[in-house]
């Protein structure tokens, strides 16, 4: 990895965490510690350019190419066109040492030009390497990658911890189109962020949003969801929770704006002797802005079907779609501290 043309090693990696974890910064409420994280992709925004290409970055062939038609941030983007159903086109990262006890996340934003057949035709990875460079696998070739739902004519984001596998000592970030599909995507603000562990806290357990530490309410970070980059803000509980000692929930949330609409908050109980998902659910009307708390009892909420009970909660989510909803795309809510709660009776 370079930084201005000199190699920036593991240790200037370490010392960069150790300064971040001692900066204070000025907010609202007075000095705060900011948590450590550390993006290793230089050049995250494909700006700076080597040969025609994106600096810093290995391209499979031509259909790869930096282009400004479709840009998140910045001049440029990175644009994969695969041109058929039989071949794939790929970006590949430098090559960085993995360090111990640290977590390892990948954020970034990618478009997907109308027309595309499938909404997945883009796969991030991050490549496990031993060291002479080959690629480590998990149990039953595992790869970690995350495979984002994008929609046409949208810039999406997407955020998630990445696995290492069992010795792995080296690492690179690779982006690719998959060889049954046809299509282009675009890429931008692609970053590898390497984490003191727990950084982030309960804020990475959400799929369809990212953490966020400028707008909270207590905790170090809520989870920020814009509804026009995910429908669904979900959190898949493995093993499911068993809140059957509590009879209600509590949550903070944040609106951008009193838009006149609801959101759904639902939590899966799923019993396989009914058809159909089982679940409770109710709707939050956001009719506010700034952040308010919400507690609701359990016996107030919505049955449907028959759900297992309190015991067996598989997945919580909150939806802008669908249980007759309507959709605002310009509402952005941040969510904090989800729990449950006794309430007297």
């Amino acid at each position: 990895m370079t930084e201005g043309g000199n190699p920036v090693t593991t240790t200037q990696r370490c010392l960069a965490l150790l300064l971040a974890a001692t900066a204070l910064a000025w907010t609202t409420t007075g000095l705060r510690a900011q948590n450590p994280r550390l993006n290793l992709l230089k050049n995250s925004g494909f700006e700076q350019v080597a040969n025609g290409a994106p600096a810093d970055w290995t391209l499979s062939s031509a259909a790869a190419s930096l282009s400004g038609e479709r840009v998140h941030s910045g001049r440029q983007a990175l644009k994969l066109a695969d041109p058929d159903a039989t071949q794939s086109v790929s970006a590949r990262s430098p090559v960085f040492s993995v360090i111990p006890k640290r977590e390892y996340f990948l954020r970034g934003w990618a478009y997907l030009d109308p027309g595309t057949e499938s909404p997945k035709p883009l796969g991030v990875y991050l490549w496990s390497l031993d060291a002479q460079g080959k690629e480590i696998r998990g149990p039953g070739g595992r790869q970690s990658s995350i495979t984002p739902r994008l929609m046409p004519g949208q810039w999406v984001h997407f955020f998630q911890p990445m696995t290492l596998f069992e010795k792995a000592v080296k690492m690179r970030v690779v982006l690719h189109t998959f060889s049954v599909t046809s299509g282009t995507v675009y890429l931008d603000d692609v970053e590898l962020l390497e984490c003191f562990p727990g950084v982030f806290g309960e804020a990475v357990a959400w799929q369809g949003g990212s953490p966020d530490h400028l707008l909270t309410q207590s905790a170090e970070y809520s989870v920020r969801w814009s509804c026009a980059d995910a429908d669904q803000l979900i959190r898949v509980c493995e093993p499911p929770l068993d809140w059957s000692g509590f009879n209600g929930v509590s949550l903070w949330l944040h609106s951008s704006m009193a838009a006149g609409n609801a959101v759904a908050l639902v939590f899966i109980s799923e019993n396989t002797t009914t058809e159909g998902p089982d679940y409770y659910s109710t709707k939050i009307p956001i009719d506010w802005t700034g952040w308010r708390q919400f507690v609701l009892a359990f016996k107030d909420l919505s049955v449907s079907r028959k759900p297992l009970g309190w015991n067996k909660i598989s997945r919580i989510y909150l939806a802008s779609k669908g249980y007759g909803l309507t959709y605002h795309p310009d509402l952005v809510l941040h969510l904090e501290n989800l729990k449950p709660v006794n309430l007297s009776q």
